[in-house]
Formats: structure tokens, C-alpha cells, sequence
């Protein structure tokens, strides 16, 4: 059981920014918030969400995601996961970031901040430090697509990676088919289909493993 359910985690940490358009909320003096959320479905079947906060001060973008999943068999909860992130970046590089994940019972947590020209990981099982400029898969940096490596939140593994443009067609949006282009996110054990508008807004995601479809559909 716990097998099947494996690829929620991984299609979770995967997905822990967002675009800057959004829903604003200007009572922050001196910040722009906004606010994206995401249904998240195993197939067909609602399992929870994945709500994201973005605060702009300058610069510097601070974002702070949550995401609660719940798969049920029967009457009972068959795979539960939790996880919790705050990232701050500045100039389309990671600055900080620090995340903590339930995954139906395992415990993750990575704390990674950048110290001069280093970037150091710590995990609770080793740690690690990476050079230039590293990025999380955050889908709303347009440099994403261009990325070779990238920085698994949950549990701080930097992973090769490949981009491929699936070129343009439609998603389903807030009960509507839209326009949008696909791309391809390749790697170990990774297979993610992102969609964005022609304005490069962040749409949809799927991730296709082990005869199961994860789908990420905005929210608001």
C-alpha cells in the first residue's frame, strides 16, 4: 500500500513555489502578498491541497507553502502526508530554506541556507554543499526551463534534470479547458508534465508513476 501511495512525496516536492501573479493582499505594509492554491487529485479522486504564500520585500521573495494530502481506503486513511516550507529567494537564487515533511509517518527535514560562495544542505541523515547559484523546482522562475539541476526540498537531494518543450495545447482550468504550453520535467524516478498560460502563469501538473496519475489544478 505504502508503495503505491510513494509518488505523492515525490510529486509534492516538486511544486513548493509559485508564479507572481495571484491573488494580492496589500494589508502587509511594505510587502505585495499573494496567494495560489491548488486541488490535488490521485487519479480522479480529490486527496487535499497545496496552498502557497508569496511576500515580495524589494528584492527578496519569501515563500512559505503547505500541503495537506489524505488517501482513503474504505473507511480508513490509507496515506496521510504533511510537509511545511519557507524559502526565501533573492535574484532567482535560493537564499534560504527550510522544510520539515511527514510522509505516512517518516520524518524529513532539510535546512539549507547560502554562506558566501557556498550553499549548505542539512538533512537529518548527512549534509552537503553546492555551488553557484541553486534553485528548487520552483515553476514560476522562467529560468526553470533552462535548469540542470534542481533541489528536492524534502530531502535535499540535488537532482539532474532535463526540460523538454511539449509545445502548445489546452489544460483544464477552474472548470475550463485553456490555452497553454506543456513542458517536461525528466530525472530519476521524475516524469512531471507542467502547464503555463501564454502569460506564463502556472496552470496544472501531472506526474505519471507506477500506473497512477498525481494532478495539480489551480484553485483560485
Amino acid at each position: 500500500m505504502r508503495r503505491r501511495f510513494k509518488l505523492l512525496s515525490t510529486v509534492l516536492v516538486l511544486s513548493l513555489a509559485l508564479p507572481a501573479s495571484g491573488s494580492t493582499n496589500s494589508t502587509n505594509v511594505g510587502a505585495r502578498v499573494n496567494t495560489l492554491e491548488f486541488n490535488v487529485y490521485l487519479n480522479d479522486d480529490p486527496i487535499g491541497f497545496h496552498r502557497f504564500v508569496v511576500k515580495k520585500r524589494g528584492e527578496a521573495e519569501i515563500i512559505e507553502s503547505n500541503a495537506s494530502f489524505k488517501v482513503k481506503f474504505l473507511v480508513f486513511n490509507a496515506y496521510e502526508y504533511q510537509h511545511e516550507n519557507r524559502e526565501v529567494w533573492r535574484r532567482g537564487c535560493l537564499q534560504k530554506m527550510q522544510s520539515r515533511t511527514d510522509d505516512n509517518g517518516e520524518v524529513f527535514s532539510v535546512t539549507a541556507e547560502k554562506e558566501q560562495d557556498q550553499f549548505a544542505v542539512t538533512t537529518l541523515r548527512d549534509s552537503n554543499q553546492l555551488h553557484g547559484c541553486v534553485k528548487t523546482f520552483a515553476y514560476w522562475d522562467p529560468e526553470l526551463i533552462v535548469s540542470k539541476r534542481l533541489l528536492n526540498a524534502q530531502t535535499g537531494e540535488y537532482m539532474d534534470v532535463t526540460v523538454e518543450n511539449l509545445g502548445s495545447g489546452k489544460v483544464s482550468y477552474k472548470g475550463t479547458s485553456r490555452e497553454a504550453v506543456r513542458y517536461r520535467i525528466m530525472g530519476e524516478n521524475l516524469n512531471i508534465d507542467v502547464w503555463y498560460s501564454p502569460r506564463g502563469e502556472w496552470l496544472a501538473l501531472d506526474s505519471a508513476k507506477d500506473g497512477n496519475l498525481i494532478r495539480y489544478r489551480r484553485k483560485l
